[in-house]
């Protein structure tokens, strides 16, 4: 059970009472003063905060305070722009779950997202590629630095989505979600797979809300990654029977899953993405 309450409760999957939401809505940046940078920088602490603007949120996602995680401290995220963010904080280890998912988020989450949203929701089929780049620094204990794409049979779902596809770039003491687990830890179904440039151990799994989870784990840790094409992940789930190429991509995030850190310091840049039509 440890091992499932590790990895299942990922941060995106919760949804904020109002009375916990923060936000700061950005359409454009403020004019420049003194100092730009800390001119146009924008610093969220509320347990689901959000730093909105067009193309995407920056959300601070405590989502443990919800489940009464033991450890859970305090932390925010700050914004300058999709390509220069992060989050600061810290987490004790208390019962070992994951505290939180700092991340940026392009498309629709239980029903929000920015006005801006790459396509999304679109259905697989459809998209001829998705493309990202990201480079990342952080100084977590325990945690990974992840993707997290989102799928659903239908296209706008009110609630939990029906696939989870997650991207493990660099992960400390931290097992994925697994359909078995043994003295070494989580077991992949698949190791060594190549997907454009880089290689992943593959695990895959059905948690007890019904939702089915695909990991790929990257064979060596990594900060950062260029011309990842998501389209190519998604073809090899679908090309393995577990998900259908007729389900809805509706949402991709990006950020940092903490199971603990001290004074933790993780930053994001030259981030991008572009989700291609047919």
């Amino acid at each position: 059970m440890k091992n499932y309450f590790l990895a299942v409760f990922t941060a995106a999957s919760f949804v904020a009472c109002t009375s916990d939401i923060e936000e700061i809505a950005v359409d454009q940046p403020q004019e420049e003063q003194t100092s730009e940078l800390a001119a146009k920088t924008l610093t969220v602490s509320g347990t689901y905060a959000r730093v909105r603007r067009n193309t995407h949120h920056i959300n601070n996602n405590i989502w443990s305070r919800d489940a009464n995680s033991k450890g859970t401290g305090n932390q925010s995220v700050w914004s300058y722009d999709i390509n220069n963010w992060g989050t600061y904080g810290s987490h004790s280890r208390g019962d070992n779950q994951i505290k939180s998912y700092p991340s940026l988020i392009i498309g629709k989450h239980y029903g929000d997202g920015p006005n801006s949203s790459q396509n999304m929701p679109i259905r697989i089929r459809d998209v001829r590629s998705a493309v990202t780049n990201w480079s990342t620094q952080c100084n977590f204990a325990r945690g990974n630095t992840s993707y997290d794409i989102w799928f659903d049979n239908s296209k706008n779902p009110s609630g939990e989505n029906d696939y989870e596809l997650m991207i493990w770039l660099n992960r400390k003491n931290l097992n994925p979600i697994a359909h078995r687990y043994d003295a070494n830890g989580a077991v992949p179904r698949f190791r060594n797979v190549k997907i454009g440039n880089y290689r992943f151990n593959v695990y895959e799994a059905t948690v007890a809300s019904g939702l089915r989870v695909f990991t790929f784990l990257s064979t060596s840790n990594r900060n950062s990654v260029s011309n990842l094409n998501i389209k190519s992940f998604a073809n090899y789930v679908i090309n393995k029977g577990w998900m259908k190429n007729s389900v809805y991509m509706t949402s991709v995030q990006a950020g940092f899953e903490i199971v603990e850190g001290r004074n933790f310091d993780c930053k994001a840049t030259k981030f991008s993405l572009n989700v291609r039509k047919n």
